[in-house]
């Protein structure tokens, strides 16, 4: 997508002119169940496009015979998606407390024992321990190669003459 289609589709939203929580429904369609969908599938094998619909249109889900906590993340997704409606419509802006009940939202009664009591992390809340040290390794390497790359390409084209030294 470039920049003009980008243009085009803000422009075309913004002619909707939404001005209800009925009418945000309306033009986000389907498009709230394909995005809880999909944000779930991210993490979580067993959820389908079929058990996502039905807990949004119905509330419930029946015959289902996998992970509980599976019900519970699209269950949030949906609930998320209900708090956030009335904010939008509201105009709230983004902010830290926005963002930690958002996570809360979404991860209400999703935590196993390992997180809620060893690693005491909490919905809607920061952790307070690293999760995994190589992860913050491995971030480390990358960005220090991608600093010693930046440098070696910048000297290079100082030295072919395409930027100066200053």
């Amino acid at each position: 997508m470039d920049l003009e289609q980008y243009k085009q589709m803000i422009g075309l939203w913004q002619s909707y002119k939404i001005s209800s929580a009925a009418q945000l429904d309306k033009y986000l369609g389907n498009f709230r169940v394909l995005f809880a969908f999909h944000s779930g599938k991210i993490e979580n094998e067993e959820i389908t496009f079929h058990d996502t619909r039905e807990i949004f249109e119905n509330g419930r889900i029946i015959n289902f015979s996998g992970n509980p906590r599976t019900l519970f993340e699209q269950q949030n997704q949906k609930l998320c998606y209900e708090v956030l409606k009335e904010k939008i419509m509201k105009k709230e802006p983004l902010t830290m407390e926005l963002i930690k009940e958002i996570h809360r939202a979404l991860t209400e009664g999703t935590y196993d024992e390992r997180r809620y009591i060893e690693n005491e992390e909490r919905p809607g809340e920061f952790k307070k321990h690293q999760r995994h040290k190589t992860e913050t390794q491995r971030f480390r390497r990358f960005y220090s190669t991608h600093v010693e790359i930046t440098i070696m390409n910048k000297s290079h084209l100082e030295r072919d003459g395409f930027c100066s030294n200053t």
